[in-house]
């Protein structure tokens, strides 16, 4: 472990695509923070800019706007940001979330008693408007019941790109393939390739909106099974089965704990899971190897 740091300095980095509303709720949970050790606030904005109306909505001193006007995905906005920061800590987050008031304190505190490249944080779904949205929160239920078999909570599942915390000598290393479609796994990779510290928060301090159209499940679905399948692009040689594959006990169990307390929800959730993964079986090629970004899904910005 390393020596705490009194005067540590921590960014956020948010790269972004569609600017709306959302975004405007996500800052503002930011800046109900204690922002007293953030330094800025760094929102790259991929092919195009903030309209005035969202622009006065988000004015704040620690708030700094990276402009693009062509667009190139979500990789190169995060490289951009690493490229822009400065500070010990970097937390990048997705433009349609809800921070917990005290998400700020609780990660510097993590950061400080554990010296940790790479900080994982519990995230959780919104209270789910639609019937979709109430069963697929199922899923991170059984997610964070792995987690939690998981010898330090140290698995793939907890790397959520929704949020994630970087040091500085962890993202000034970092270079994102520009084509990557799934950074949080990537980093996860190249953090565990090179044995960086992880350490993970197991207390919900980031909410975001599930679905609530199927098609965009299916499309987020397509996109997490295809994880392994793009990852072994970069990081041959490195055991990436064994990191993926959980346990089957550990998956029963998991789903077993879930099932007593949502047990109507839990068996839609495997049959809407299980048909996704069929989906996918089926087309084969879900995602092309040269696509360039991932198209957005629009229902989850409805935070």
């Amino acid at each position: 472990m390393r020596e705490k740091q009194t005067s540590m300095t921590l960014s956020i980095g948010i790269p972004t695509y569609i600017v709306g509303d959302h975004l405007v709720i996500t800052l503002r949970s930011i800046y109900a923070q204690d922002v007293s050790k953030l330094m800025r606030i760094i929102v790259a904005v991929d092919g195009g800019k903030l309209s005035s109306t969202v622009s006065i909505k988000v004015r704040h001193p620690k708030l700094h706007i990276m402009p693009f006007s062509k667009r190139k995905g979500q990789a190169t906005r995060i490289n951009d940001i690493f490229q822009y920061s400065t500070s010990d800590l970097l937390i990048i987050l997705n433009d349609d979330v809800i921070l917990a008031p005290d998400a700020l304190s609780t990660i510097i505190k993590q950061y400080e008693q554990t010296g940790a490249d790479l900080l994982c944080v519990s995230v959780e779904p919104l209270p789910g408007k639609s019937i979709l949205e109430k069963i697929l929160c199922v899923g991170s239920d059984i997610k964070q019941a792995i987690i939690r078999e998981t010898k330090n909570n140290d698995s793939y599942l907890s790397c959520n790109g929704r949020i994630m915390v970087l040091s500085k000598r962890l993202y000034k290393q970092l270079i994102l393939p520009q084509n990557l479609i799934n950074s949080d796994a990537y980093i996860y990779m190249y953090a565990k390739q090179h044995t960086y510290i992880y350490s993970y928060i197991d207390k919900p301090l980031c909410f975001y909106r599930d679905p609530s159209k199927i098609h965009e499940y299916l499309h987020q679905s397509s996109r997490f099974q295809n994880s392994e399948r793009e990852n072994n692009q970069y990081f041959q040689g490195f055991a990436l089965s064994d990191v993926y594959k959980t346990p089957f006990w550990v998956s029963l169990r998991s789903l077993g704990h879930v099932f007593r307390y949502k047990p109507i929800e839990t068996i839609l959730y495997t049959f809407i899971y299980l048909s996704a993964r069929l989906y996918r079986v089926a087309l084969k090629k879900i995602i092309p190897k040269n696509q360039k970004y991932w198209s957005t899904d629009m229902s989850t910005k409805k935070i």
